[in-house]
């Protein structure tokens, strides 16, 4: 019986398409705004990673790295709503007073930092790339300076580092909860 294509694929696949995903389509549509939107640019790309972390895990039939993106991404908007209530700091522009940390470079990091830290470098890197110009464009647009947006990137990646764990096809960890008690079953295979 020959293998399906499927079974043929080399490992990590599936993280190069995402990568391709995020490269190709994200950026060029991004692109297509223009210099006139910058700030439309940033949006686009803040909500298009967490939009593409969750397909990711979708794709992988990944439910435990669903939840774990969930709860990485509502801490880091939780604390990044906390912050901004208690630190008020001006925008560069002086049209707000909570720029501290930036909420789209928080929400961005905290995406690439849980693609990077669930699926390895390969998906990572490109979701850094782009996180990482969301941040150049809060500042290039006087809605951030470097701080804010370097406080938004901390708060984002130590959310995703809280919650998020290596995937694995091999092992699965899954909590469980009975009459006798509460525990982590370990599903191993080789």
């Amino acid at each position: 019986m020959q293998p399906s294509p499927a079974h043929n694929r080399q490992p990590g696949s599936q993280a190069r398409q995402l990568a391709t995903l995020i490269l190709f389509i994200w950026l060029p549509i991004v692109a297509s705004a223009g210099d006139g939107s910058r700030n439309t640019q940033a949006d686009v790309l803040a909500i298009g990673l967490p939009i593409t972390a969750l397909a990711l895990t979708s794709l992988k039939k990944d439910r435990p790295g669903t939840w774990a993106a969930t709860k990485s991404l509502g801490l880091t908007v939780t604390g990044t709503l906390a912050f901004n209530t208690l630190v008020h700091k001006n925008t560069p522009s002086a049209d707000d007073d909570d720029a501290f940390p930036s909420g789209h470079s928080a929400v961005s990091f905290s995406s690439a930092a849980f693609i990077q830290r669930r699926y390895g470098w390969q998906a990572g890197l490109p979701a850094y790339a782009v996180a990482g110009y969301v941040g150049w464009l809060r500042v290039k647009t006087d809605e951030h300076d470097w701080a804010d947006v370097l406080g938004g990137a901390a708060l984002g990646i130590a959310s995703s580092a809280l919650f998020t764990q290596r995937w694995s096809e091999k092992v699965v960890f899954s909590p469980w909860i009975g009459p006798g008690g509460t525990g982590i079953a370990v599903h191993a295979s080789w």
